[in-house]
């Protein structure tokens, strides 16, 4: 089962997320010789409103960042399902996923 997490984020601010890989099983992902693919929408299956490529911090512990700017994140607010897909060796795994609920610092 992928590792889940939620994040609260203030929208139009910079942000790097920490996060782990897990595999189908839950156990951790080693991301040796990965990619990392993630991508943000409002609702799974929606289209993308933000995709990136993640940065392997230990790949022997599946740990890896993924760095919000404050471009991607201007325009967003409320919940925001995101999710991760690991390439490794030609096999694709979805290996995080969860919410990140946006905040406007400047209510209309």
């Amino acid at each position: 089962m992928a590792s889940h997490k939620r994040y609260v984020l203030y929208a139009g601010t910079d942000r790097t997320l920490s996060l782990v890989a897990r595999d189908d099983n839950g156990d951790i992902l080693n991301l040796t010789g990965g990619t990392l693919a993630f991508r943000l929408a409002r609702n799974p299956g929606d289209s993308t409103e933000v995709s990136k490529t993640g940065s392997i911090t230990t790949a022997a512990s599946g740990t890896f960042t993924v760095a919000l700017t404050d471009g991607d994140t201007t325009d967003l607010e409320g919940d925001y399902y995101y999710n991760v897909l690991a390439s490794i060796s030609g096999t694709d795994t979805m290996c995080t996923e969860g919410v990140i609920r946006f905040l406007n610092l400047n209510p209309a």
